[in-house]
């Protein structure tokens, strides 16, 4: 690195020097960095996966035989110029060689195979005439069919779909019967879950395959379960964050993770890093800037610099301007121009300081070791002498470099006593197979051999262990504080599905909305609910007004001037801001303050026994909320009582509805068990007074109702 390339004067005094003070070893030599080449073979995708094996393989063989002593996999860390097309070649190949590996990636989260399998069996759920997904999930564990048995489904019928194969083989008189029963069990555990579909979220159906499939503790008990699982946690909050919109069902669920994939929109993978996490991390050498750890994994060294902004036919330059290609148009010809030309040369030697700079933060990560990894052309005998360290590398060799190791290998040689060289061949990798075969086979025997001297009171006691199940495992999903707006909606939800069961003609009360064909709103801007906004300031209007100022109206237009002029002053005050006080109307207000009910809340006012937006918490019998509880059992309910005020008698109690409903009767049955639970919170608390009254106000009804 010099002013020439990089920008930095690095001399003796820029140069970095060890400082800090490590454990001596009895065996220094194993903190000696190494150089781990990777013969170039094969495509650059294959050359991805041959390094990933080669560092696994490495890592692996400084575990086991501790060649640092105390060293544990998240002392390890791999360094990467670039994550997009690396991360997932290192994940799938971590994921075989069973070393949990930690991606500090925001991407990736869509090719994870947890994640692929849910969302796979969500498609066949959805539509099982879909061939790739049916087979994906069959070859998962939610069927478990093995490549044979597929092969003999789709040889069933070659004419026909794979789908139509399958399903057809259960009646298929020459079918074999252990399979045959085999995709029938498949094929009603589908049916289980489709019927559900009408009636369940997105989210409460995922919840309910991964509990109980077992999927969620299959996944956790892989290499890398903690990340599994919080793949998979993250997949149902972003249907409960889909299910807000106006969007619904299964089927627009699935074309919007369709769509999400097909533009690249990746989340990353659920973050679940901690220090005390026993994993390999994985990261760019940007994110490492600032940060030290005791082994440290260089990998890409081969990945070859890139250059596509040096071949375009503009070139910009902060400091010179444009340079220009020569077109010409006649003939159809392009050629290159001697400014183009320059200013190709200058962008390249800026990139290359960049790149510099870059492996200079690369090789200063390490504190105990450093291992620098990547595919190669492996350099012939004596072809790589080394430069001493007194001796400046010439400008051209730094110049044509085009990758890593064209810095490194020339600079170092192949000979060099301060490096461990390790070459990973075919041949070194078909040595560290061997060698994981024969650990694997004594592992097994190890394990035959301690069960033949099992005794039967152990194997019952084992038995007994692993079979038992907690006794209150369906109360697992209930909660333990609900709130009484989540009560209401829920028997709101049960009554529309009970009218529609009984009367094909009627009408849902939550008809579903017909989307829009783009992407919902959730993931650009919040979507407004202009019904649920009005009636938050209606609440917030009658909150904040002085009841016991409320004067008697001699006309309607005094009314609506009073009306205007309290608005107006909650503005001024800034409890209300004038882009939600155009939501108000004005005449329903007035037609409110008219009525014999707001007088008795401006006399209880003027007594200072008026109590607005009271919120309450209190524990009712769980079966109330969950009717499969225990009776002994015990839930919270919290909620926010609208008004209530105290008179000689007894305690009234008022909620505010601005729902737009047709007749009383309709708000009664929607809100007679919530107003019953907010007498019953202020019976208890009453001081030895009691409820009432309980009246509910339509705006858009502009009635008084009773209900008790």
């Amino acid at each position: 690195m010099g002013q020439d390339i990089g920008n930095v004067g690095y001399d003796a005094e820029a140069a970095l020097y060890a400082g800090a003070v490590f454990p001596e070893y009895e065996k220094p030599e194993c903190c000696k960095p190494e150089l781990l080449l990777v013969p170039m073979d094969g495509s650059s995708a294959e050359r991805r996966e041959q390094e990933a094996f080669a560092v696994a393989g490495r890592i692996r063989q400084m575990i086991d035989a501790q060649q640092i002593p105390g060293l544990e996999l998240k002392d390890i860390v791999i360094l990467l110029r670039s994550m997009s097309g690396w991360a997932e070649v290192y994940q799938n190949v971590f994921e075989q060689e069973g070393i949990p590996l930690i991606v500090s990636s925001k991407t990736g989260y869509f090719s994870a195979s947890e994640v692929q399998t849910v969302l796979s069996l969500l498609r066949v759920l959805d539509n099982p005439s879909q061939d790739i997904p049916l087979a994906a999930v069959m070859k998962s564990y939610f069927g478990k069919f093995t490549s044979d048995e597929m092969a003999q489904l789709r040889a069933a019928d070659p004419g026909l779909p794979f789908f139509q194969c399958v399903q057809q083989y259960v009646s298929d008189e020459s079918a074999k019967a252990e399979l045959a029963e085999k995709v029938a069990r498949f094929y009603e555990m589908l049916q289980q879950y489709r019927r559900r579909i009408p009636y369940t979220p997105i989210h409460r159906l995922l919840q309910e395959i991964l509990d109980e499939s077992g999927y969620r503790n299959y996944v956790t008990a892989l290499p890398a379960g903690e990340q599994r699982r919080a793949n998979l946690d993250m997949l149902m909050e972003k249907a409960v964050a889909y299910e807000q919109t106006s969007y619904h069902g299964l089927f627009h669920f699935i074309r919007y993770i369709d769509r999400l994939m097909k533009y690249d929109i990746d989340y990353g993978e659920a973050e679940i890093i901690s220090e005390q996490e026993n994993a390999v991390r994985l990261m760019s050498i940007h994110k490492s800037k600032g940060l030290e750890f005791p082994v440290v994994f260089v990998c890409g060294m081969g990945k070859s610099f890139n250059e596509q902004d040096l071949n375009s036919s503009m070139i910009f330059h902060p400091e010179f301007g444009i340079g220009l290609k020569w077109f010409d148009c006649g003939k159809r010809t392009k050629a290159n121009t001697l400014i183009h030309q320059i200013f190709s040369m200058e962008a390249k030697r800026e990139n290359l300081g960049e790149e510099l700079r870059v492996l200079y933060v690369a090789l200063t990560r390490a504190k105990e070791k450093l291992i620098l990894a990547g595919s190669c052309k492996l350099p012939e005998e004596g072809q790589f002498t080394g430069y001493d360290r007194t001796q400046k590398v010439p400008f051209s060799d730094r110049y044509d470099a085009g990758c890593y190791w064209d810095w490194v290998l020339p600079v170092l040689g192949m000979e060099n006593k301060n490096y461990d060289y390790m070459i990973w061949d075919e041949e070194q990798m078909l040595a560290e197979q061997q060698r994981q075969l024969q650990d694997t086979a004594l592992q097994h025997r190890n394990i035959l051999e301690a069960l033949q001297h099992v005794s039967e009171a152990e194997t019952e006691e084992l038995t007994e262990k692993f079979s038992w199940k907690y006794a209150w495992r369906d109360m697992g999903t209930h909660k333990q504080k609900v709130s009484v707006s989540e009560l209401k909606h829920r028997a709101m939800e049960e009554r529309s599905e009970e009218a529609e069961q009984t009367l094909n003609t009627a009408e849902p009360l939550f008809p579903q909305e017909i989307p829009t064909p783009y992407l919902p709103r959730f993931v650009q801007e919040a979507s407004e609910n202009a019904g649920a906004l009005y009636g938050t300031m209606v609440h917030r209007f009658l909150e904040c007004l002085d009841f016991a100022a409320l004067p008697e109206f001699v006309s309607e237009k005094q009314g609506l001037h009073y009306v205007k002029t309290q608005i107006d002053h909650l503005c001024t005050l800034g409890r209300m801001t004038e882009v939600d006080a155009k939501r108000l109307n004005w005449k329903q207000l007035r037609n409110f303050l008219q009525t014999d009910t707001a007088k008795r809340m401006r006399s209880a006012a003027q007594a200072g026994m008026l109590e607005r937006e009271k919120p309450f918490v209190m524990s009712v019998p769980a079966q109330l909320v969950w009717e499969e509880s225990k009776p002994e059992e015990e839930v919270l309910v919290q909620g926010i009582i609208d008004v209530f005020w105290e008179e000689e008698d007894g305690i009234v109690l008022l909620d505010y509805k601005t729902d737009r409903v047709d007749n009383a009767e309709e708000l009664i049955r929607r809100y007679k068990k919530q107003l019953e639970l907010y007498a019953d919170a202020l019976n208890r608390f009453g001081a030895g007074k009691t409820v009432k009254e309980i009246l509910i106000y339509s705006f858009a009804l502009a009635e008084e109702i009773v209900i008790q």
